[in-house]
């Protein structure tokens, strides 16, 4: 049965880290915030929409003041107990992070970004990340590349299913039924003595591009502005890439 968007990663607090090899995807994406913290004299970092903890640890490993923000109540009931009591979480969306002091380095991670409804949210998501960010800090978004998926859609739309035990998680793309965006669906099929019970769950994409930041970075005025393909600091190849990072300087 399908759940409405929303209930998604509540649904999944306890089973979304399933999907990722957590190891490996810090060995792969922490060089480069690192180092930019590090050039930056960063102190304090905000991680936005950084759902189970994994990076919000590996910041505050780094010596950094960590504040964790995400829209699921859920999740954060979940990893709180497995944090630094020094990590401050906050229950906030892209678009409600008002009140919170800005910090030297903010990041949205993870494919996070895409989760806005329509471009419009897109601009008060960036407008809202700018305002905590102090200036002169760094602010760093990682997504998928829609491009070259959109032109393969059909080759490019499934990811590998990952599962332990008694569950397994299939995750992919579909087109919105009105033709606005895309849906991220989990499909989690569950055994229980030899029964298997499969939920629907999905949340709504917006498949932003480069030119998208571009013109936000432009209209908030950002210093300094730089795509990247990878956490190698490849350059973006709007036709190949197949991730979309944006590291801006305010």
């Amino acid at each position: 049965m399908s759940q409405p968007r929303n209930s998604l990663y509540d649904s999944l607090a306890e089973d979304y880290d399933l999907i990722i090899d957590w190891p490996e995807r810090l060995k792969r994406e922490g060089p480069l915030p690192r180092r930019l913290a590090e050039e930056s004299g960063a102190r304090t970092v905000l991680d936005v929409g950084g759902g189970t903890g994994h990076h919000a640890r590996m910041f505050h490993s780094w010596g950094l003041e960590v504040t964790l923000a995400d829209p699921s109540a859920a999740t954060l009931d979940t990893v709180r107990a497995s944090l630094p009591a020094e990590v401050r979480l906050e229950v906030r969306s892209l678009r409600d992070l008002g009140g919170i002091e800005p910090h030297d380095m903010v990041v949205c991670l993870g494919n996070t970004m895409p989760h806005v409804a329509d471009h419009r949210e897109f601009a008060s998501a960036m407008a809202s990340l700018w305002e905590v960010l102090r200036p002169g800090g760094v602010l760093v978004c990682h997504q998928i590349n829609y491009t070259p998926m959109l032109a393969d859609f059909d080759e490019r739309r499934f990811m590998e299913p990952r599962g332990r035990g008694d569950k397994v998680l299939f995750r992919f793309h579909e087109s919105e039924p009105d033709g606005h965006g895309l849906r991220f669906v989990i499909m989690r099929l569950t055994s229980r003595s030899g029964d298997y019970t499969t939920e629907y769950l999905w949340t709504h994409h917006t498949p932003l591009t480069s030119v998208d930041y571009r013109r936000e970075l432009q209209r908030l005025g950002a210093s300094e502005a730089r795509l990247l393909g990878g956490w190698d600091e490849s350059a973006f190849d709007e036709d190949a890439s197949d991730a979309l990072i944006v590291v801006a300087r305010k």
